[in-house]
């Protein structure tokens, strides 16, 4: 009897495991396999290619009751098989599984929620999904799988064995509905009950996470932790919807804002009486609106509803297994249809729109409709992927030697992309240059200008730029790109080379300045205030030259002006007066305030620097010694010492108001982005 009973024993099928195999987090070339078991066990996973020989194998040899087996480097859109063992006790049978297709022109998905309480139903939905729908690639969860997720033996009742064909096949994208028992977010009172958690695997921190795939994108939210916009879920929501989604934004959570069932009650003011709902409706609602989401998917009301308000599609699929309820024993202005039946969605997502089908475990379909994508949405993925391109073409420093312009360009999309480069709108065009790039690839190219950059005589005098255009052409998604963008390029910035003088004497005599080169400010000069005083060359002009020696900047000013004025009075600007403003260069990147050191016609000004003014019939001189010391200069690797700087000449006349002159801009407001260089490369 002892041998016979060994012999039924070693013959015996295996058992199955208290919970799984389930499949989470599918990828194109990923799949995550599951194992959850009521004591701790060993467990190893066989898998392979459906059709081909051979297999692998994933040993988990620590005996632990929760086991995940994550698989990578998969083939996309391939069917594998897999089995789960724990020597001949426990044992998943053959099993199978498919990965993500990698660019599909359309795929199905399948929604459903509420399968608690009542296994049979909830079975019978399953096994309909599993059966019918093979080519669905994964399954949206709106929520409560068990009665009381705090109950492992629930779970496992409840929602797992009635449910082993389906979820053993199709990976699972699971929202948090109020029977799993899970705690507030943001509820630190209190230890987490619900097994939730340690069953499940999933992005972020598993309560609202993103999910993207090939012209969707999936927001799964909790509807049980706070909507409101000072919570940490609205500005995570707010945040994804800001940023670039797919081409369909789907949003997934438990508690329905728009349905006629029983949990869409209102108090006598008309507001709902379950917080979730009440939130719902005053929060999220109008974030759908704002950011164009195509569909949001709930559950919570036991049935099926369609409804929509303003262009947003509302859909409750809580007919999964649990009790049914009526239809219209709560208002819904926004329902366009009702149905109480056990049933699930299935989705099908094409580039023209996704269609919907709701469909009872008879197989009958009692609801149709096709969703076009949201033009707002449209709009927004081509604003994003216009930026994205825009990052990725860098433009390097002109050659003058070859009279080109280096550009390497990076293409940032899942998809080719064609793009043409040239120069125009500027001093400098250029023929088009055609770069086709592959997803990922960069490519180095060159921009051949005409008419050729002879260097300027005097490179301070104007800055020589242009604006490089390019054009794009691409396929993304089904959404067609086809836009062009402006660069400004700036070919060449206006310096002036700082020649080092050994010895400056602060005399007003020009002796030492003999071979310095000087820049003129006369009649093509801006004058941004005050051009009604102003009569051209006979009005004012100047030449400026500036010297370094040591730790001092040396700065000589001949000016030519016939109404000598000096008020006597402390403002700069209501004497004829010279300006200099210095600003850090522009490889510091610094947003500092510019430093402006005034000097007066009469002898005033407002810094440490020695100068002294001299006088003669029809014009003045400036000039002056200045400490480098608490200057915006500064030296960068050993190389040249630097600083930004703008000329502001003032010229009053006797009896009318004073003209303002500058070396480059038309404009008061100091911008650094107009001022040129000062230089200094040493002996």
């Amino acid at each position: 009897m002892i041998a016979l009973l060994a012999l039924l024993l070693f013959v015996a099928e295996p058992l199955p495991y208290a919970c799984g195999p389930y499949l989470l987090l599918p990828g194109v070339e990923q799949m995550t396999v599951v194992i959850d078991h009521l004591l701790p066990i060993s467990a190893e996973l066989v898998y392979g290619i459906e059709g081909e020989d051979g297999g692998q194998r994933v040993v988990h040899a620590t005996a632990q009751r929760h086991h995940v087996f994550k698989l990578s480097d998969l083939r996309p859109g391939t069917r594998y098989w897999y089995e789960v063992r724990t020597g001949t006790e426990l044992a998943s049978g053959k099993r199978s599984f498919r990965t993500l297709p990698a660019k599909p022109d359309s795929y199905q998905v399948v929604v459903l929620g509420d399968v608690r309480s009542l296994p049979q139903r909830w079975h019978a939905v399953s096994q309909r999904i599993f059966q019918q729908e093979q080519d669905a690639l994964f399954v949206i969860g709106t929520g409560d799988y068990p009665a009381d997720g705090s109950k492992y033996a629930l779970w496992r009742k409840q929602f797992f064995e009635p449910a082993r064909n389906l979820l053993a096949s199709k990976p699972m994208w699971p929202a948090i509905g109020n029977h799993e028992m899970t705690r507030r977010h943001d509820d630190l009172t209190r230890p987490e009950a619900s097994r939730y958690f340690s069953l499940f695997e999933l992005p972020g921190n598993e309560r609202w996470y993103r999910v993207d795939y090939h012209m969707m994108t999936l927001l799964v939210l909790d509807s049980n932790s706070r909507l409101s916009p000072e919570h940490e879920q609205y500005k995570w929501l707010r945040q994804q919807l800001r940023t670039e989604r797919k081409r369909f934004t789907l949003v997934a959570f438990h508690h329905a804002p728009f349905s006629s069932g029983p949990h869409a009650a209102i108090h006598p003011d008309a507001t709902p009486k379950e917080w979730p709902l009440d939130e719902g409706r005053r929060f999220l609602v109008p974030l759908f609106e704002m950011y164009g989401v195509d569909v949001v998917l709930n559950g919570h009301d036991h049935l099926y509803e369609r409804s929509e308000k303003n262009g947003i599609p509302y859909i409750v699929t809580g007919g999964g297994g649990a009790p049914l309820y009526k239809i219209n024993s709560s208002p819904n202005p926004y329902q366009l249809v009702a149905k109480s039946t056990n049933h699930y969605v299935r989705l099908e997502i094409a580039k023209d729109g996704i269609d919907l089908k709701a469909i009872n475990t008879a197989g009958e379909v009692f609801d149709s409709v096709r969703f076009a994508p949201n033009s707002d949405n449209l709009a927004r993925r081509a604003h994003h992927v216009g930026e994205r391109v825009k990052k990725n073409v860098v433009v390097g420093k002109p050659q003058l030697a070859t009279q080109t312009l280096p550009c390497t360009i990076h293409n940032p999309l899942d998809h080719a992309m064609t793009l043409r480069v040239s120069m125009q709108e500027g001093a400098w065009t250029s023929e088009e240059v055609v770069v086709e790039l592959l997803p990922g690839a960069s490519k180095a190219v060159e921009v051949t200008l005409a008419p050729p950059m002879s260097p300027a005589p005097k490179p301070w005098q104007t800055f020589r730029s242009g604006k490089l255009k390019v054009a794009v052409v691409s396929q993304e998604e089904a959404l067609p790109i086809d836009f062009h963008f402006t660069q400004r390029i700036e070919l060449s910035v206006p310096h002036y080379e700082l020649k080092n003088l050994a010895n400056v004497k602060v005399d007003g005599v020009a002796t030492e300045w003999v071979g310095v080169p000087a820049i003129r400010i006369g009649p093509k000069q801006p004058v941004p205030r005050g051009l009604e005083h102003y009569s051209g060359a006979d009005d004012l002009e100047a030449d400026l030259r500036f010297a370094v020696s040591g730790t001092m900047l040396h700065l000589f000013v001949e000016v030519r002006d016939p109404d000598f004025v000096d008020n006597g009075r402390d403002s700069y600007f209501l004497s004829d007066s010279c300006n200099l403003v210095l600003q850090a260069p522009r490889w510091q990147r610094q947003a500092a305030v510019p430093t402006v050191i005034a000097f007066g016609a009469s002898g005033r000004t407002n810094s440490n620097a020695v100068y002294q003014v001299k006088r003669w019939d029809g014009g003045y001189s400036i000039e002056a010694s200045i400490p480098l010391a608490g200057t915006p200069f500064a030296q960068r690797n050993k190389g040249p010492l630097e600083a930004q700087f703008e000329l502001v000449m003032v010229d009053q006349d006797p009896g009318q108001g004073p003209s303002l002159h500058r070396l480059w801009t038309n404009h008061l407001r100091a911008n650094v982005a107009d001022y040129g260089s000062l230089r200094s490369f040493g002996k």
